[in-house]
């Protein structure tokens, strides 16, 4: 990434109206350096012009432009930082615009989930996510003791919370016969009438 021809050139798969296969070329170092742990490399794509954060029209191309959701599912806590130190990144989650927190939940990526949670809180989650399930339940799915314990620790949880004709994460550890999730819902609140 020094000045120079070859910079301009990488630079260039960016610009408004750039081909598509570009642009997608171009996301290839940036999707590497999240997928590494990266974040030094992270901030110096980003501070060449690379951007954190794709358009409306990336998502209609099939263009995978959730950066921050990769990096959660990816299991990159150091990568969730570096990209939520970029304000543009940051926004998108203030304004619900991630399914990060979903993301991390059902992959069962504490380490990820609890770095996003270092910097918003559930609140930020996405409502109308792909995943039909709250984190919570998403986690007692994923199987993953300490991403469940992740979230039983935040303030204000619903551990009840469901979508509307699925189970509560109480249901789901119950069905996969887990009870150290089963427990953890418990011991925080979760409601065992539900199970009947």
């Amino acid at each position: 990434l020094m000045p120079g021809p070859l910079l301009e050139r990488f630079l260039a798969r960016f610009q408004p109206g750039a081909p598509l296969d570009d642009l997608i070329l171009g996301m290839r170092p940036l999707h590497q350096a999240i997928d590494l742990g990266d974040g030094a490399a992270i901030e110096i794509l980003a501070s060449r012009g690379v951007p954190l954060v794709g358009t409306e029209e990336d998502v209609l191309n099939g263009v995978f432009s959730d950066h921050l959701s990769f990096a959660c599912s990816s299991g990159q806590p150091e990568s969730v930082r570096a990209l939520l130190r970029n304000p543009a990144v940051a926004q998108a989650v203030r304004e619900g615009g991630t399914n990060a927190f979903h993301a991390a939940a059902s992959r069962g990526r504490a380490s990820t989930l609890a770095a996003l949670l270092e910097f918003f809180s559930l609140a930020h989650a996405k409502e109308d996510a792909p995943y039909f399930d709250p984190p919570i339940v998403l986690a007692a799915n994923s199987d993953d003791i300490d991403t469940v314990e992740v979230l039983v620790a935040q303030p204000g949880i619903n551990l009840d919370e469901m979508a509307p004709g699925r189970q509560s994460a109480l249901m789901v550890a119950a069905s996969k016969h887990n009870s150290a999730i089963a427990t953890a819902l418990l011991s925080r609140g979760a409601d065992a009438r539900l199970c009947m």
